[in-house]
C-alpha cells in the first residue's frame, strides 16, 4: 500500500513540474504583453488609411493641406475621426488574449475572409499594420486581431467609429467662415464697420437678426454631397445667389434650394451640392430687409374733438359704414428667398 502511495505521489509531483514548465513561461510572457499597445508605428509616416468591410472600402489620404477623401471630390476628412483611427486605436492595450485558434477567428469575425472592419495603415510604398475588428464582447468593446498574429484581443473601441461611407468621414464644417465682412441678400446689403453693422443706406439693422445670420455662416454644417439625380435637378435650376458673402479678401456666393422638405446648398468655390439641415437653411434663407430694419412704433392718435349740440350734450356722431374687406386669394404657396427646385 505504501509502495503504491509513493508511486502515485511521484506521478503527481511529476505532473506538477510538467504543468509549471508548460505554463509559467507563457504566463510571464502574457503578463509582459498584456500592457503593450495593440500596434506600434510612427504615425508621422502614415499617408494612407484604408477602411473596409466585407462589401466596400474607403480610402483616406494625407495631402499637402491635410487628410482628405481622394475618391470623394478630394473633400477634407473629419480630423477627429482621423485622430481616432491614427492614434487611439493603435495605442489601445492588448490585454489578455481571448483566443488563438482558426475557429475563433471565424467566430469572432476577425479572419482574413470574415471581418466587420479591416483597417490598414500605410505609407506611399509600404503597409505598416493591418488590424481586423469583429464582434463586440461588451459595451464599447470589440474583438481585434493583428494580421500575421494568432492572438485575438478584446479592446475598448467602437466599430461604428470607423464608418465605410464617405459622408461618415467628411469634415462637415468645411463651409464654415471664420470671418464675415459683408453680406448681400436679395433685397439688402450689410457691411461691417468695426464692431457694428450698417445697411447700405446707413441704417442700423436689428442686431439680433444680424447675429443669427452671421452665426449661421460661421457654424454652418453640411450633411454630405447629394447624389447624381438630385445634383442634376439643382444644376438645371437657374437662380441668382441667395447670399453673397465677403470674408477677408474673398467673396463667396451661396445658392439655397428646397425640394419637398429637403434642403440643399452650393457655394461658388466648390462645384458640389450639399444637403443641409432645415435649421441651417432657415438661418441663411429667412433674412430679408423687412426683418433687418427695426419696425417704427405707430404714432398715438389724438382723440377727436366733440361737437357741442347747443343743449349741453355732445352731438351724436354717426358711425361710418363699415367697409367690406377686400377678398384675398390664398394660393397655398409660401414664397421664400431661396429657390424651390422643380422635381
Amino acid at each position: 500500500m505504501n509502495r503504491i502511495t509513493r508511486i502515485l505521489s511521484m506521478l503527481l509531483a511529476a505532473q506538477l513540474v510538467l504543468v509549471a514548465i508548460m505554463f509559467w513561461p507563457e504566463s510571464s510572457r502574457t503578463d509582459s504583453e498584456s500592457n503593450t499597445a495593440l500596434m506600434s508605428f510612427d504615425s508621422a509616416g502614415i499617408t494612407r488609411i484604408v477602411v473596409s468591410d466585407k462589401e466596400t472600402s474607403l480610402v483616406l489620404s494625407r495631402l499637402s493641406q491635410g487628410w482628405a477623401l481622394p475618391e470623394y471630390h478630394k473633400l477634407p476628412a473629419d480630423p477627429d475621426k482621423i485622430a481616432s483611427a491614427l492614434q487611439t486605436l493603435p495605442r489601445l492595450s492588448r490585454g489578455w488574449p481571448m483566443a488563438q485558434t482558426q475557429g475563433a477567428r471565424q467566430r469572432f469575425e476577425v479572419a482574413e475572409d470574415n471581418y466587420q472592419r479591416k483597417l490598414q495603415f500605410a505609407s506611399d510604398t509600404d503597409t505598416f499594420s493591418t488590424v481586423y475588428l469583429g464582434t463586440s464582447p461588451g459595451f464599447r468593446k470589440v474583438h481585434a486581431r493583428l494580421d500575421g498574429e494568432d492572438a485575438i484581443y478584446a479592446v475598448e473601441f467602437n466599430t461604428f467609429d470607423l464608418p465605410v461611407t464617405e459622408s461618415g468621414w467628411l469634415d462637415k464644417t468645411l463651409l464654415q467662415l471664420s470671418e464675415v465682412n459683408a453680406v448681400q441678400g436679395l433685397d439688402y446689403q450689410l457691411n461691417r464697420n468695426g464692431d457694428d453693422w450698417r445697411m447700405a443706406a446707413g441704417e442700423t439693422p436689428v442686431q439680433a437678426t444680424v447675429d443669427g445670420l452671421i452665426n449661421g455662416l460661421q457654424s454652418l454644417q453640411v450633411n454630405g454631397s447629394v447624389d447624381i439625380a438630385i445634383a442634376a435637378i439643382l444644376r438645371d435650376t437657374e437662380a441668382p445667389p441667395t447670399l453673397t458673402v465677403g470674408s477677408g479678401d474673398k467673396t463667396y456666393e451661396y445658392r439655397l434650394f428646397e425640394i419637398k422638405d429637403a434642403y440643399y446648398l452650393k457655394r461658388s468655390d466648390i462645384d458640389i451640392y450639399f444637403s443641409v439641415s432645415a435649421l441651417d437653411y432657415d438661418r441663411l434663407n429667412d433674412v430679408n430687409a423687412a426683418v433687418l430694419l427695426p419696425q417704427e412704433e405707430p404714432a398715438a392718435r389724438e382723440p377727436a374733438a366733440v361737437e357741442d349740440s347747443g343743449n349741453g350734450k355732445p352731438a351724436a356722431v354717426e358711425a361710418p359704414a363699415s367697409a367690406e374687406p377686400d377678398e384675398v386669394e390664398n394660393t397655398g404657396i409660401e414664397q421664400t428667398t431661396g429657390t424651390s427646385a422643380p422635381v
